[in-house]
Order: structure tokens, then C-alpha cells, then sequence
């Protein structure tokens, strides 16, 4: 059976993009919020888990290099994401493709008169006849052809640091991961980029402070590379794409499947509280809900396996 062969740790592999000394893959680590805290649907550290700790509902991102061969000279790198910040991730990446064909100056392609005349005895053979042309001209000439873009085109970044704050070091710093996914499209020549996403991994130390809000932050100049440094893979746009959608359709499946069991217990037990409810014997409201209002950062959670230093950084 399929199962039986399946190697140990591969099941929770939702999707891959392998090259011949590199490989990426997402992993399944997402777990449903407990039900004193339904409505959140991941969990997320608001409630103990049996045996003490706290759970954290993430997709893994694995970076394995292994140009250099297997065993103690295996490279690897990982980073824990969020569903919403795999959702965002997603919506970036298409809303950048889209943004660099504004930017791109695309030289017209001209198909003859007479092509098109032989083929104009329906307005819709005509057509079809252009859009071919066109399609198979266009692939040819983007994928030899350099390439004008306008000056103000500044290429993409989204840059997500997350600290662990709540663990220390032997010299009192902590760990601390570095995640990049850029789009490059083109080369130091001008021309198309097969591979234009590069995605970075860092998983490093830095010296965890604390704001006055009790959250923590990572001191500006501390973060120092792993030893191994940072791990890169480059990616084509088909292959990146396909590969965030396949996990935000399983986030999607695995809310259906978890979340939705999650909810209907918590409601049935009547652990379903208004913020007012919530804070009515209570001198302070706590955490009040306010429309029209926003969190103005990202505080820190005491998270035992990651940990937010910064919001996510857009950089355009």
C-alpha cells in the first residue's frame, strides 16, 4: 500500500518545489484553538494543553540544502507561519506579478494583415487565430527578449522576523528567525528571470528587550546569523503560486475538517461570552472590542515556540 511506503515524517508534507541541490516544502503543523477560545479557530497559547505547555497552530516551512551532499553536511533551515500570514503571503504574490506587468513596457506585437485576412471569413476564427499568434510570439519573445521597465519599479520584499524571547542563551540571546521572500524579475542583462522568487531563511540569535507594554523586541543590530548562515531557494512563478494555494486550500480544508467541531462544542457548553458579560464584574474593562479600531503593533504572547519582534514588513 501507498502508506506503507510512505517515508516516516512525510505525512504531514503538504507541498514541495525540489531542485537538483535544494528543496522547500510546507508542512502540516496546524492545531485547532481549545474551546475556551473557539472563536479564534487556531490555536494560538490562550489555553495549557495537558502536561503544561502551550499550543501553537502553524505551517512549517522547511529549507534543505544539500549541494554539498547529505548527513552532517545537510543544510537546513525552517520557519513557523501563521494561517493569516500564509493567506497574506498568497495575496502578496499575486498582487506582485500583477503589479511588475503594470510597471513592464511591453513592445507590441503586429500580426500580418494578410494572416489574418485568409483566416477572416468568421469574425471568431479570426480571433482565435490572433490569439494564438500572439500567445506563442509573446512566450518566445519574453523568455529571450530583455525586457524595459520604468524607473520607479522598486522590486517586492515581505520580511517577517519572529524572536523566542522567552528563551535564553549562554551569552543572553535568544533565538530569533529571519524569513524573505522576494521577486526579482529580471537579471543584471535585462532579461526574464525563470526563477525571479527568492525565499530566505535565517535562523539566528538576537538580544530580546522589553517595551513598556510587556511585549518583547529584538535590540536593533543584535541578530546574528546561524551558523550555517542564511538558506536560499529561487523559485518560477508557476511553481511558488501553485505551491502557496495548495497549502491556504489545506488551512481552508483543515478549519472545515477541526475548527468547525471546535466551534459547535464551545457554543453548546455555553462558553460564549460577550465582552461586556465578560468584564461586568470588573472595576476595568479588559480588552474591549472598539469598531473602527485597529491593534496598533504586534505584542508579545509568551510564546514558547515563536514569537513576534515586528509586525510583517512590506517593502515595496
Amino acid at each position: 500500500m501507498e502508506s506503507e511506503k510512505r517515508k516516516p515524517g512525510n505525512a504531514a508534507q503538504i507541498c514541495k518545489i525540489q531542485n537538483a541541490k535544494k528543496l522547500i516544502e510546507f508542512c502540516d503543523s496546524l492545531k485547532p484553538a481549545g474551546v475556551g477560545s473557539y472563536a479564534k479557530l487556531h490555536a494560538d497559547g490562550d489555553e495549557e494543553v495537558a502536561g503544561g505547555g502551550r499550543q501553537y497552530s502553524r505551517i512549517r516551512l522547511n529549507l534543505v540544502d544539500y549541494a554539498d551532499g547529505t548527513g552532517k553536511s545537510l543544510k537546513r533551515a525552517e520557519f513557523n507561519l501563521s494561517a493569516s500570514e500564509m493567506r497574506r503571503i498568497l495575496w502578496e504574490s499575486k498582487r506582485e506579478i500583477l503589479r511588475y506587468d503594470v510597471y513592464r513596457t511591453v513592445e507590441p506585437l503586429y500580426v500580418g494583415v494578410e494572416q489574418v485576412a485568409e483566416r477572416s471569413n468568421m469574425l471568431l476564427t479570426a480571433l482565435n487565430f490572433i490569439r494564438t499568434v500572439f500567445s506563442s510570439q509573446e512566450k518566445l519573445r519574453r523568455a529571450t527578449a530583455p525586457v524595459q521597465v520604468r524607473e520607479d519599479y522598486k522590486p517586492w520584499e515581505l520580511r517577517i522576523d519572529k524572536l523566542i524571547s522567552s528563551k535564553r542563551n549562554d551569552d543572553g540571546s535568544s533565538p530569533m528567525s529571519r524569513l524573505s521572500i522576494t521577486r526579482i524579475p529580471l537579471s543584471s542583462d535585462g532579461k526574464p528571470m525563470q526563477s525571479p522568487w527568492r525565499i530566505t531563511i535565517d535562523n539566528g540569535t538576537a538580544i530580546a528587550k522589553q517595551n513598556q507594554n510587556g511585549g518583547s523586541y529584538a535590540e536593533r543590530g543584535s541578530f546574528k546569523s546561524g551558523n550555517g548562515g542564511a538558506l536560499y531557494f529561487n523559485a518560477s512563478d508557476e511553481d511558488w503560486i501553485a505551491a502557496v494555494e495548495k497549502v491556504v486550500a489545506f488551512i481552508d480544508t483543515f478549519e472545515k475538517a477541526y475548527c468547525c467541531a471546535t466551534i459547535r462544542k464551545g457554543r453548546s457548553i455555553g462558553v460564549m461570552k460577550t465582552p461586556m458579560e465578560m468584564n461586568e464584574n470588573r472595576d476595568t474593562p479588559q480588552s474591549l472590542t472598539v469598531p473602527g479600531q485597529t491593534n496598533a503593533g504586534v505584542q508579545s504572547t509568551g510564546e514558547t515556540s515563536e514569537q513576534f519582534s515586528a509586525p510583517i514588513q512590506l517593502i515595496l
